[in-house]
């Protein structure tokens, strides 16, 4: 059985929602607000980008996923603004785009479901109002992810790109960086629970015996008998390598011959019958192949933003928030330390994957 995965909660807010805010291609975001202004901090195309705006998106993003960078110096903090200011500019460049086409987002069910995740979290809802996020702000990152969502539809075609023959070409260049390492597919029917006993043991005899016996097919026993969520596919648990399970039931599952049934093996989620369906290396095309549609994917999505960024002619416009080519040639003079250039992209790193 796989080994327990403690993942962390911060705020209830819709899943779906969440997951497409990795989009916004954050490689940094800021906190802490400042007194409201009407400062233009940065125009891209007819958009302005007041520091009022900054401010609150910034507040939004860091309460949505439990930051509090309230104790950080006001140079750090500003890095980290000027990180988040690159995403409402990629947004104001995108959002022209698509308005251009005639194109207009549609977020009203979403906006629905956020407030309510809002509203369900204790104090967010105040405290979003105390740092001046306000609907106009929500509705503002909703459309935004729905800009970013549309317009990689656009250029990876909605899936279909990049094409086989590109990801056959990037396969065979990279082949040889990724892990080498045995992966298998393995089917189980788990009998009992944390408390099992001796009666779900016997049970766990009783089914080997019948699959054994060709009474019954490993696959009827675990629709019938299993009693986690893989009795709906047969005890697929689909393809992992050892490391992935724990100790009891990966010694048994990576020296089982393929489409041979093992004997009970006892673990701490119960007794589990065991049958690999497949063995193959983690260094297989096919086991690599998402991971290379996405590089991919992602690379046509980021050509295509840059190439609608250009259009728009976007221009930084306050010193405290300067454009990526600034910050870049500062951090290469060493006016930005890397220590504090790293911090922003992990914290952006770790937001967007929760």
């Amino acid at each position: 059985m796989k080994k327990k995965n403690a993942g962390k909660c911060k705020i209830a807010i819709a899943v779906q929602i969440l997951a497409l805010s990795a989009l916004l291609l954050l490689s940094g975001c800021g906190g802490g607000a400042s007194e409201n202004s009407e400062i233009t901090v940065a125009k891209v195309g007819d958009i302005e980008i007041t520091e009022d705006r900054l401010n609150a998106f910034t507040e939004l993003l860091f309460s949505l996923y439990g930051y509090d960078l309230a104790s950080l110096e006001d140079s750090e903090r500003n890095l980290y603004k000027a990180e988040t200011l690159d995403t409402l500019v990629q947004a104001a460049a995108a959002e022209q785009y698509y308005k251009a086409k005639g194109v207009e987002p549609n977020i009203e069910e979403d906006f629905t479901q956020i407030k309510a995740d809002i509203e369900q979290s204790e104090g967010l809802a105040d405290s979003l109002k105390e740092k001046g996020v306000t609907d106009d702000i929500l509705r503002y990152f909703l459309e935004a992810q729905y800009y970013f969502q549309t317009l990689q539809e656009e250029f990876t075609q909605d899936g279909a790109l990049p094409s086989e023959d590109e990801i056959l070409a990037y396969y065979a260049a990279h082949e040889q960086e990724y892990p080498d390492e045995e992966e298998r597919r393995v089917s189980h029917i788990l009998v009992g629970d944390a408390n099992h006993t001796d009666e779900d043991r016997q049970l766990a005899e009783e089914i080997r015996g019948k699959i054994a016996s060709g009474e019954a097919s490993f696959e009827d026993m675990a629709a019938e008998y299993g009693t986690d969520g893989t009795s709906s596919t047969g005890g697929d648990l689909g393809y992992a390598v050892r490391s992935a399970y724990v100790p009891e039931f990966s010694d048994v599952a990576f020296v089982l011959p393929q489409d041979e049934l093992s004997g009970i093996v006892e673990s701490e989620f119960g007794f589990h019958l065991l049958k690999v369906t497949d063995i193959r290396s983690t260094r297989s095309l096919e086991t690599q192949r998402e991971s290379i549609r996405t590089t991919l994917g992602s690379a046509l999505y980021e050509d295509a933003l840059a190439s609608v960024l250009a259009t728009y002619e976007p221009a930084y416009l306050n010193d405290k928030y300067p454009s990526p080519e600034a910050r870049a040639a500062a951090a290469a003079a060493g006016a930005v330390t890397e220590d504090a250039a790293a911090g922003a992209e992990d914290a952006a790193a770790e937001a967007v994957a929760e």
